[in-house]
């Protein structure tokens, strides 16, 4: 049985699917910097809790008020380069279709940002949340037949 959902402030949420195995985390989108620092605290929180060294993880981030800052790319490498060394997986990050110029720079240096500094944590980028839960579950099929 999945754990419960978890609500955090500005519309930050944490649920578990598929018994626990994907933790999906996804946000309303809200821009400011606490509400950033919030979203990066639960997001390196769940990293670190996630049981074993291999986790599954699925970032939600189409939310109503989405869109991307000079600071949410700051915070995003501070992230990444706080993840624990023995920490590995897989995150499916899934994006609004369309952006504006500045929002789809930004997020092209996320991206960017995202494939350099992380080398544990193998990152694909999706429009739509189906797609992404099917390549999340491939990783995990994969890993437990012994599957490159």
């Amino acid at each position: 049985m999945d754990r419960l959902p978890e609500q955090y402030p500005y519309g930050i949420r944490v649920e578990w699917l598929d018994n626990n195995q994907i933790a999906v985390i996804s946000t309303e989108g809200n821009m400011s910097r606490d509400a950033v620092d919030t979203w990066a605290d639960v997001t390196l929180q769940t990293i670190n809790n996630y049981p074993g060294n291999r986790g599954y993880f699925l970032f939600d981030m189409t939310g109503r008020d989405q869109t991307y800052t000079p600071y949410g790319v700051w915070r995003t490498e501070k992230l990444v380069k706080s993840i624990p060394p023995e920490k590995h997986g897989y995150a499916a990050i899934v994006l609004k279709q369309h952006q504006d110029l500045l929002s789809r720079h930004l997020l092209d240096v996320i991206e960017a940002i995202v494939r350099i500094r992380s080398r544990q944590i193998k990152t694909k980028f999706f429009v739509y949340q189906d797609e992404a839960l099917e390549w999340l579950r491939g990783q995990i099929d994969n890993d437990n037949t012994g599957g490159v």
